[in-house]
């Protein structure tokens, strides 16, 4: 009964894990550029969480190594310094969005991603969420300037 408990856990967690650190070059972690998503959604559906999906590199390679069926998403990722496109869930508990974006990371500073929902009109000219672009802001350098330090 443990082996099938142990299993039972094993299928339910997923047996692989996601990285959330993508260094090919062994950099040091200073230099790295963190992205973190922003937790809005509310209790009435008013905010979206934003999970990282998917990255992709210069080159067009996936670098998270996620599987959609076993790995969870993203909600925190270091990089290196460059461009990289994103593809993120904006999700508020009734609806859900997946866009991608292109973002120029600077080394040493840190990102908050989020969705920005455009607004619409239904049939009956009811204002209604229509649409998840993502964007991207600087929440703070990781050295300070003036002395260096972190």
């Amino acid at each position: 009964m443990k082996v099938f408990f142990l299993i039972a856990i094993a299928l339910l967690t997923g047996c692989s894990t996601v990285p959330t650190v993508y260094n090919p070059n062994n950099i040091n972690l200073e230099e790295m550029a963190v992205v973190k998503t922003s937790q809005n959604a509310s209790l009435f559906g008013r905010g979206y969480n934003t999970w990282i999906e998917y990255v992709w590199d210069e080159n067009n390679n996936e670098i998270t190594g996620r599987s959609p069926f076993w790995d969870n998403m993203l909600g925190e990722l270091s990089l290196p310094a460059g461009k990289y496109r994103f593809k993120a869930a904006c999700v508020n508990g009734q609806y859900e969005s997946h866009p991608e974006a292109f973002f120029r990371l600077a080394p040493k500073t840190r990102y908050e991603i989020s969705c920005d929902i455009g607004k619409g009109k239904n049939l009956f000219g009811m204002s209604v969420d229509a649409f998840a672009k993502l964007k991207i802001r600087e929440i703070k350098s990781l050295t300070n300037q003036a002395d260096g330090t972190p």
